[in-house]
């Protein structure tokens, strides 16, 4: 359990990390961004923001469906731009074709890895109440079961 517990950490830690690599480099691609640019930049931020939301939010397949969707449009929009309007192409338009995916996989994994931490937890936390429950030496319930089993009694009785 406890290897396992480790693996979860490290996986909660590393996508947390990404995440925060994500963020930061949306910030700088906007930084860097040419004027002209700066308005598609936004909405296509916006909407990855959105789908690494409802990827945290555990609907992991509607996450990469919408960060799919986001990336998919953004190449749309950049071809149709370049054959239909003579636009150009900037390096940035490259590297902003993967990153609504890479937030919505890095939210995924940070959601997965803290719902695993949080069974474990759940799971620790009934053996722990089930120990205080059973005296050590003996392996009989102590006093502090019978006075919860006459609670529930009494609440079931006169309740």
């Amino acid at each position: 359990m406890n290897n396992k517990r480790h693996d979860a950490s490290l996986s909660r830690d590393l996508s947390m990390l990404l995440l925060l690599l994500w963020a930061f480099a949306q910030a700088v691609l906007l930084a860097m961004s040419a004027k002209e640019n700066v308005t598609a930049y936004l909405v296509l931020f916006f909407c990855a923001d959105a789908a690494v939301l409802v990827s945290y939010l555990g609907r992991r397949n509607s996450g990469l469906a919408l960060g799919g969707m986001v990336t998919c449009v953004w190449v749309a929009w950049k071809l149709y731009a370049f054959y239909m309007r003579g636009d150009s192409f900037y390096v940035m338009d490259y590297v902003l074709i993967p990153m609504p995916l890479i937030g919505v996989l890095a939210a995924s994994l940070y959601e997965a890895s803290v719902r695993s931490i949080n069974a474990e937890n759940a799971l620790l936390r009934r053996q722990v109440e089930e120990q205080v429950l059973i005296d050590e030496t003996t392996g009989l319930y102590n006093l502090r079961a019978l006075g919860y089993t006459m609670i529930g009694y009494w609440g079931s009785v006169y309740g």
